[in-house]
């Protein structure tokens, strides 16, 4: 992902396994901004960013401080955009829309806002979520609509609908290319996430296979 969205201009410097240091800088970040040190926060943050570019639960924590100290959202967008496109677990992508939904609330657009509240509980069951919803439905919003209407709508904002396809496509070569060479805990790892994004049950298969070779 990183070499495909992201590239190098420069030497590409590893960081050794017994230096967590994106760990530390991501841990002390959100430490940080769960105490309202936004400026220290956004410092360490991005400091972890620059470890790891395409991280979706870093660029997430970014969006949070930009939702929290300016008036205009424009940043926050922009920072939920990325995290959604390099987004591979359920609660950042989950996450994400309910920040879409977050925007078009400011913006005083209640049916779009809708329409991404709810999306986001396809991905994973949030009760901040329902209780935004149940806040549009009281202002006279519908807030039940089918899947498609949803995609219709988000898709109108130019904002991405689901995972990334290269994420799931990655995964899958990744998965397959690790069963062949029989790392099959590997294997295993990766086609959990992939059934995680996907629920497909041809990957559950795959699962239980593995797990029966192991």
């Amino acid at each position: 992902m990183f070499y495909h969205y992201i590239g190098l201009k420069d030497e590409l410097a590893f960081i050794p396994f017994d230096e967590p240091l994106f760990d530390l800088y991501y841990i002390y970040g959100t430490l940080l901004l769960e105490n309202d040190d936004f400026s220290k926060a956004e410092k360490y943050l991005l400091k972890a960013l620059r470890i790891n570019l395409v991280s979706s639960k870093t660029i997430l924590s970014l969006a949070d401080i930009y939702k929290s100290k300016t008036r205009t959202y424009n940043r926050f967008f922009l920072y939920n955009v990325d995290a959604l496109r390099f987004a591979y677990k359920n609660e950042d992508i989950t996450r994400s829309y309910r920040n879409f939904g977050f925007f078009y609330v400011e913006e005083n657009q209640l049916d779009i806002a809708a329409a991404f509240y709810d999306f986001s509980l396809n991905f994973n069951f949030n009760k901040q979520a329902l209780g935004e919803l149940e806040y549009l439905k009281s202002h006279g919003i519908n807030t039940q609509m089918e899947r498609k209407e949803a995609e219709r709508i988000i898709e109108s904002k130019n904002i991405q609908i689901g995972v990334n396809p290269f994420i799931l496509d990655t995964l899958k070569f990744i998965s397959a290319d690790l069963e062949n060479r029989k790392y099959y805990r590997g294997a295993l790892y990766f086609y959990r996430i992939l059934y995680d994004l996907t629920k497909d049950n041809l990957i559950l298969a795959k699962i239980n296979s593995i797990q029966n070779r192991i």
